[in-house]
């Protein structure tokens, strides 16, 4: 979408302790926060339930295992 710079408008920040509602509208989700993998499996076992199905789940990880971050969520969004 950003190659239509009116489209960034349509990209929102949220976090996951005040917006995990919204997550139920979004068709991309990406995850990225730091590179602890206790940090990225809390995450994931917050928002898994909220996420939609048809939804794309992106992680920012460069050194983690992503095999491992997707353990933690369910079957139906890896």
């Amino acid at each position: 979408p950003l190659g239509i710079p009116e489209d960034a408008a349509l990209i929102q920040a949220a976090n996951y302790e005040e917006h995990l509602a919204l997550l139920g509208e979004c068709d991309l989700v990406i995850e990225a926060i730091a590179e602890r993998m206790d940090w990225k499996l809390d995450l994931y076992r917050k928002v898994a339930p909220h996420i939609a199905a048809h939804a794309i789940v992106a992680s920012n990880t460069s050194g983690l295992s992503i095999t491992k971050l997707a353990e933690a969520v369910p079957e139906a969004i890896r």
